[in-house]
């Protein structure tokens, strides 16, 4: 092999190998992967609003055309991660680049792999207003002007709570928090971050702050809180093939002990579990990751979604050799570049559980 393509040869192992360890490939999708140069390009992420009409066909009429509404959300390739290292023995450069599953392969990956699935994980803040599955905050009574203003009285609002889910109606309609103003006053918006549309609420007894805090799951009910994150999922139509479910080793741990889940799991064990597999749980392809969002103590955001909810897109833009000028020895130099992003429209597709055991 020439030292001429040492550098690539190395960028193609080390994705192959990441492929094989990260969770972020088999959850995201590369639909609007494009062309990427240079950090800071721009993906565009194109989203239709609203649902293809069928209409009565009557012989001799004209047909109606519809209109589609899209908007258009852009991915920003934000992250940069470089390589730079040197080996000072040529042989072990031929044999570092053939054997993928050499040390040095095995590490980078790795490295790659968590900083991606980090990104990928944190991403549970985009979920849509009342998906969320936790302990609500329900103290004292709100009003809401037209505007979106909620005041309260007996409530202790926090700044934490922007971005979570907020329903004046027990339930039957979300809006997000946007602004957090004081411990008596916060902002809302539509879930998809367009103006408040709700109207006036005066004398509300029965408002939801969504998950608001963590609570404790048990081997006993842990299948139950699985159920009911799909069930969020449906009931926005949202496809039930190509679900999953990412859970920490604490929280699947419960999984693996669970009187309801135990044979599903253990034949999932029979074969051999790549990228942290689980296996189908509750129409969810669960995996396994250190990198989801939270501790035990917090509580972890259990993120869940369909295969449309994340879109991600990466490549490897440098790799090349050069000898090293103070010493002996050749350097690996190499860029990745790197983004993710949930288009609003694509917030419905996912949800998360706040839990810890």
């Amino acid at each position: 092999m020439a030292l001429s393509n040492f550098g690539e040869q190395f960028a193609v192992n080390v994705l192959r190998k990441f492929y094989r360890v990260a969770v972020a490939p088999m959850i995201t999708n590369a639909d609007y992967e494009g062309d990427i140069k240079k950090g800071g390009d721009r993906l565009n992420i194109l989203s239709f609003l609203g649902d293809v009409t069928w209409n009565d066909y009557t012989v001799g009429t004209d047909m109606t055309v519809q209109a589609l509404a899209d908007t258009e959300d852009q991915l920003v390739i934000d992250q940069k991660k470089y390589y730079n290292f040197d080996i000072d023995d040529v042989d072990k450069q031929f044999t570092y680049v053939d054997d993928q599953d050499s040390t040095l392969i095995e590490n980078a990956a790795d490295q790659l792999g968590k900083k991606i699935d980090t990104l990928v994980l944190a991403l549970h803040t985009q979920v849509k207003a009342g998906h969320r599955i936790g302990t609500d905050y329900t103290t004292g009574t709100i009003a809401v002007d037209s505007a979106g203003v909620v005041t309260g009285t007996s409530t202790v609002f926090t700044s934490a709570m922007v971005g979570l889910g907020f329903s004046p109606d027990a339930g039957v309609t979300w809006y997000r928090i946007s602004v957090f103003t004081s411990t008596t006053s916060i902002t809302v918006t539509d879930w998809d971050d367009t103006a408040y549309s709700g109207g006036v609420v005066s004398g509300g007894t029965s408002y939801i702050i969504e998950a608001n805090t963590v609570f404790t799951v048990t081997k006993t009910t842990i299948y139950q809180y699985i159920v009911q994150l799909g069930e969020l999922l449906t009931e926005d139509d949202i496809p039930e093939h190509s679900r999953w479910l990412v859970l920490p080793p604490k929280i699947a741990t419960l999984v693996r002990q669970s009187p309801d889940l135990t044979p599903a799991v253990d034949r999932a064990y029979d074969e051999v579990v790549l990228n942290g597999h689980l296996g189908m749980i509750a129409g969810f392809s669960v995996y396994e990751s250190n990198q989801v969002a939270g501790d035990n103590s917090a509580g972890f955001r259990c993120l869940a979604g369909h295969i449309g909810f994340i879109t991600f897109a990466k490549a490897f833009t440098e790799s090349r050799v050069k000898e090293a000028e103070k010493q002996f020895a050749l350097l690996y130099q190499g860029l990745c570049l790197y983004g993710a992003k949930v288009a609003i429209e694509r917030r419905k597709a996912g949800a998360y559980l706040f839990a810890n055991r």
